[in-house]
């Protein structure tokens, strides 16, 4: 069970356009000053498709720093759990002819993942898992000293 605060640190409005298993994440991001862009809760795969959940961070709207914590922090959330790998991963996103944006892609490397309906499951559970990891973890403040 996640923290009362981690779900109502987003407003109403933007909790009904988003995918119900991914929630806890989006908000214990946005806790961190990491404002979403778009995500997915997962699903059974199908064809062109992926199926694992992630979130996307508008690289523009991204603070250097808070991005830094977020990649400590998720170094030490692999360290500490088996085969529940997360990561981050850049794309570029083509909007024009001319124009392209670039996003930090926050998602669980499902190489190992056979993309069954129990693989989704718990894949979704890693979801709250990871979010209130997030919501309680803190970088020390030597750390974060040494990574600046």
């Amino acid at each position: 069970m996640l923290p009362r605060e981690i779900t109502l640190s987003l407003l109403p409005e933007l909790i009904s356009e988003l995918d119900p298993n991914i929630v806890p994440l989006v908000s214990a991001l946005h806790n961190r000053g990491l404002h979403t862009y778009s995500s997915c809760e997962g699903h059974i795969a199908k064809p062109g498709t992926r199926p694992e959940p992630w979130v996307a961070l508008h690289a523009d709207e991204i603070d250097p720093e808070n991005l830094i914590e977020l990649e400590e922090l998720l170094t030490r959330w692999n360290q500490q759990h088996d085969r529940k790998f997360w990561g981050i991963t850049i794309h570029s996103e083509r909007i024009s002819e001319r124009e392209s944006e670039v996003l930090y892609i926050l998602e669980p490397d499902t190489d190992n993942y056979d993309h069954e309906p129990d693989v989704l499951t718990e894949l979704q559970q890693q979801v709250r898992d990871l979010a209130h990891f997030l919501s309680e973890e803190q970088i020390p403040y030597t750390m974060v000293n040494l990574i600046i």
